[in-house]
């Protein structure tokens, strides 16, 4: 056997390293990542998309806010050091398996990506040399009427079709869409960022329940028999308190009642 081949060891050591590599809201190798104040590190699209619907880092549940949010450029070259190193190791793998993933370097940035991304890619990499745009700000919607918000996708080059609650996540999530792509080392390009939009809208109208509203259900169906306990014990706890204070309060009355018949009874002196 070629000793240069990678050993079961190297293979997994390469798998663990990957692993690390990789976002924990998405599971794909992290574009563009943020480190959050709990120190945890995602993509930035994906981190601010759960920050704007829930508020807490999805790992450990902390209170986060997305204008703490900092890039984390020290993932993003071990990405990039990864990703150039694998084709080498794919090739020594292909040996092994038989299996071959075409790979092309890229002109701009010298980075080795897929060759059926590569096109999309080099784009990216060209759009990268435009002056970087300003972060959108959040908006408070329930200030914002629907005449307000159409106006503002009009503005933006976006759709204006839906209710006011459609409008209103399409906003959100060219937000989300938009700050993500100021912290990627390579930023798309508008047009690209509204393909990614619709291409959103199409996937949320499927969704339906939505995954997070999936698991919110799944979780209160697990723990309901525990739920119902709880409430049990609460309910005769409050109960056991309120008969306790009814018998002390009880006594009391015997006690003051016992007290006003024996000063009644006393001699005048």
């Amino acid at each position: 056997m070629n000793s240069r081949l990678p050993s079961q060891q190297a293979l997994s050591a390469l798998e663990a390293l990957e692993d690390a590599l990789r976002c924990q809201i998405c599971k794909d190798l992290m574009t563009a990542p943020v480190i959050t104040g709990c120190s945890h590190t995602f993509c930035s699209l994906c981190i601010r998309r759960v920050l704007v619907d829930d508020g807490r880092c999805p790992v450990c549940r902390h209170t986060e806010d997305e204008q703490r949010l900092r890039k984390n450029t020290a993932v993003e070259d071990a990405i990039e050091a990864y990703i150039r190193g694998r084709p080498a190791f794919d090739s020594v793998c292909s040996v092994q398996t038989g299996f071959c993933c075409p790979r092309v370097e890229c002109p701009v940035c010298g980075r080795a990506v897929d060759e059926a991304d590569a096109q999309v890619h080099v784009n990216a990499c060209l759009a990268g040399s435009v002056p970087r745009p300003a972060k959108l700000p959040r908006v408070n919607y329930a200030l914002w009427t629907e005449t307000r918000l159409r106006a503002e996708l009009r503005a933006l080059g976006l759709r204006t079709a839906g209710d006011k609650a459609m409008l209103q996540r399409r906003h959100a999530e060219w937000i989300n869409l938009w700050n993500a792509n100021t912290d990627a080392k390579h930023p798309l390009t508008r047009t690209d960022l509204i393909r990614r939009l619709e291409r959103w809208e199409r996937t949320a109208r499927t969704l339906q329940p939505s995954i997070r509203e999936v698991a919110r259900d799944s979780w209160l169906r697990t723990h309901r028999d525990a739920f119902a306990q709880l409430a049990s014990s609460a309910r005769q706890s409050i109960k056991d308190t309120c008969v306790s204070s009814s018998s002390d309060c009880k006594h009391t009355e015997r006690e003051t009642e016992q007290s006003t018949e024996n000063t009644k009874t006393e001699p005048n002196i």
